[in-house]
């Protein structure tokens, strides 16, 4: 971390008084003009650390709004003076999103109507990516994606493993969502925990992956399909079930894997009343399959389609 000037430092004294004393309002006013005052002046560094380290106080002492407002300065910061993505840089978002507060926040501790503290979270993480992607560090967003999974388990629980999945998948963290996956899955029916080791392992294969980073090979969503399968057993601390679907899943990643498209519709086929237990699997799959093995195009019928082909391979019925 960037160490912290004088001035950075007497504008935390300044605004955690004012946060302790209740006047939050005054507090939070006066460390944005000391921000766009740095920025006038082209105290870059400077007007990073103190939008971080101000977003992090405020988000600790429960002032939502006002944290998110100083974590969304740094990233416009960060967007307008093109910063690149470096590990110090990422690294501020990333404090600034573990400091987001657990419980739920009370609506009289801020002036203004809230949204909720996920919500707020993932406005963060949407700006940090549009950064990213500006800057070509999208290599950095499997860290942002797992923060935010992280913050939604931390605060919802197995109840929110749906909300926090799309997130894992994007994460590349397997044990962290393995683990989520495990803990829902033993509040879950019995009977039922092959469903949630098949959402996970559909949502994966189906989340194209985030860039390298220079001089490492990609991971595609193949292969972290599978890192999370061989992971589960670790995090469950029992084998994964063999059951029907679970078998499917092995044999549908080895189908994509070979990228064949006749092979996948015959487990399709074959597994159709496993896979209708749930059918939102069925759009996972759709998803999997157009990245790996799509399914080939119907030849066009009739009169039509006959032009169609001679017009394509001339001589043919000739």
């Amino acid at each position: 971390m960037s160490s912290i000037s004088p001035a950075v430092q007497k504008a935390l004294i300044k605004l955690e008084a004012s946060l302790d004393a209740g006047h939050s309002y005054e507090g939070h006013e006066l460390f944005k003009t000391v921000f766009y005052r740095l920025r006038s002046r082209r105290q870059t560094v400077d007007s990073y650390v103190l939008a971080e380290a101000g977003a992090e106080l405020q988000l600790r002492k429960g002032q939502l709004n006002c944290g998110v407002e100083l974590a969304c300065m740094l990233l416009d910061a960060y967007t307008t003076d093109s910063a690149p993505a470096t590990d110090e840089s990422v690294d501020r978002v990333l404090r600034v999103l573990r400091a987001f507060p657990s419980e739920q926040i009370n609506e009289k501790d801020e002036e203004e109507e809230e949204e909720p503290p996920i919500d707020q979270c993932s406005k963060v993480a949407s700006a940090t990516v549009k950064w990213l992607k500006k800057v070509s560090g999208l290599a950095y967003a499997p860290q942002i994606y797992g923060s935010v999974a992280s913050y939604i388990t931390r605060c919802l629980g197995w109840m929110g493993l749906g909300l926090a999945m799309p997130h894992y998948a994007r994460s590349n963290d397997c044990q962290s969502f393995a683990s989520a996956v495990a803990a829902a899955a033993g509040q879950g029916y019995p009977g039922e925990e092959d469903l949630f080791i098949a959402r996970a392992t559909l949502h994966t294969a189906s989340t194209p992956p985030s860039p390298s980073f220079p001089g490492t090979p990609a991971i595609n969503s193949l292969k972290r399909a599978r890192d999370f399968l061989s992971t589960y057993p670790i995090a469950a601390g029992h084998a994964v079930p063999s059951t029907p679907l679970v078998h499917f899943l092995d044999l549908y990643l080895e189908a994509l894997e070979k990228q064949s498209s006749p092979l996948v519709d015959v487990l399709l086929e074959k597994y159709k009343l496993t896979l209708d237990r749930d059918p939102s699997l069925w759009d996972l799959i759709e998803k999997s399959r157009s990245m790996y093995a799509p399914a080939p195009r119907a030849p066009m019928p009739g009169m039509f389609g006959d032009l169609f082909r001679s017009m394509m391979m001339p001589g043919l019925g000739s």
